[in-house]
């Protein structure tokens, strides 16, 4: 048996991947674009909201949890949400 191999048939992914990378902020717990469709880190639980203020640049909860309690960068709001996403709950 032998195997066909061709260098485009990784292309979609690589190129996927590297858009990925692209968006990816330091201090996210994994690669952007990897949650829900249309997603982003605001409506997450583990970007920090202060009460009745808009959601800002913050360090990634989960991030610091799987850091075992090392705070990583700030996070935009606006950063595609990773696969670690979890709806905020609306107060």
């Amino acid at each position: 048996m032998t195997l066909v191999s061709s260098s485009n048939l990784t292309e979609p992914r690589e190129a996927e991947q590297a858009l990925r990378i692209a968006r990816t902020h330091a201090g996210m717990a994994t690669w952007a674009g990897t949650g829900p469709a249309g997603r982003v880190c605001r409506d997450c639980q583990y970007l920090p909201k202060p009460k009745d203020a808009p959601v800002k640049p913050a360090p990634c909860g989960k991030y610091t949890e799987l850091m075992r309690g090392r705070r990583g960068e700030k996070v935009p709001p606006t950063a595609d949400a990773c696969k670690h996403f979890v709806e905020r709950r609306r107060q």
